[in-house]
């Protein structure tokens, strides 16, 4: 059975402080990054509430609210999934409350989320905490590596109309490092790097499964986000919509508080030629938000039954349910 990491009271109060700091500096940086839409977008923040007046906001939240929970029962489904390729079976429900509660926290803390992720696994499966973190690590970089992939295609085949030309070499760069990652993981064994775990013991195939089983949810957002935008009066053909919608959400990875900033940037910038309205801010607003605002609404549901198996007396490291 894992270990468990007890922090010193010194060690908890310098841990606070950094999360106090880095909370300070995320606000900052999503300060920066809106300031400086304010200036080269201005237009885009005139009337913003006279923007939401002309949207037809109630079929917007009904789409955007289907849409989250979707989002929410399929990726605890790939979790479930990949837990089974590689820690032993494990129950879809008893997923459902820590990865409500990992929404939630990530709005303000990311890191924190997937630590509490790991965590409840770790107790769950009695298994080492890198072990956990290896298979939680295959999936992030396994997912970037899809959205790159998705926008590379779609770039192709627009064919670089409308599309800035400095794009079309980031995707090639950043699957580059990717692979990088992937090669060296694989080659490391032994205890120092039980991180590398899941790479290790992934067969190839198991990258391409998990990328054909994430997808699903990406195309799902793709024809999500293609009928929204059309509420609020924007046309966007799917065409284009393919290969921008990746980079804006690998946009929301980039450091900034409540993964606002860069997402909605990244909307205004390279889908402007389609916004003769100057509609994009405030829709990329209106869906950040609503996602986030159900995100954390499924998170708030499910805390008192996360907060029980990860701390209460019936923890779940004491009542395991996967079986082999």
């Amino acid at each position: 059975m894992a270990q468990e990491y007890v922090a010193t009271p010194a060690q908890q109060k310098s841990n606070v402080a950094m999360n106090i700091v880095r909370s300070l500096v995320l606000l900052g940086i999503t300060v920066a990054v809106f300031s400086l839409l304010y200036i080269f977008k201005k237009d885009q923040f005139i009337g913003l509430a006279d923007k939401y007046e002309q949207a037809r906001l109630a079929p917007f939240f009904a789409l955007m609210a289907g849409y989250s929970l979707f989002y929410f029962f399929f990726d605890t489904f790939v979790l479930r999934t990949v837990m089974r390729w590689f820690h032993g079976d494990i129950s879809y429900t008893s997923l459902l409350p820590v990865k409500a509660v990992a929404y939630l926290v990530s709005m303000v803390n990311p890191q924190l989320a997937q630590g509490a992720l790991v965590l409840y696994l770790s107790r769950r499966e009695r298994q080492p905490v890198l072990e956990i973190t290896s298979s939680i690590l295959f999936m992030g970089i396994v997912e970037m590596g899809q959205l790159l992939l998705y926008a590379s295609i779609g770039m192709a085949l627009v064919g670089g109309e409308g599309i800035p030309r400095v794009l079309f070499f980031a995707p090639v760069v950043l699957i580059g490092l990717i692979g990088v990652i992937f090669g060296v993981f694989r080659r490391r064994s032994g205890p120092a790097w039980a991180i590398a775990r899941t790479f290790r013991l992934s067969p190839l195939s198991r990258y391409g499964q998990l990328i054909l089983l994430k997808a699903p949810i990406f195309f799902t957002a793709l024809f999500v986000h293609y009928f929204a935008l059309q509420l609020f009066g924007i046309t966007v053909p799917l065409s284009q919509l393919l290969p921008i919608l990746p980079i804006v959400f690998l946009s929301t990875a980039l450091p900034s508080f409540m993964h606002s900033g860069f997402s909605q940037a990244a909307w205004v910038t390279f889908l402007g030629a389609y916004d003769p309205q100057n509609m994009l801010l405030a829709y990329s607003l209106a869906a950040h938000v609503t996602f986030m605002a159900c995100n954390g609404g499924l998170g708030a549901l499910f805390l008192r039954r996360a907060y029980d198996d990860l701390f209460g007396s019936s923890a779940a490291a004491d009542q395991p349910t996967h079986s082999h």
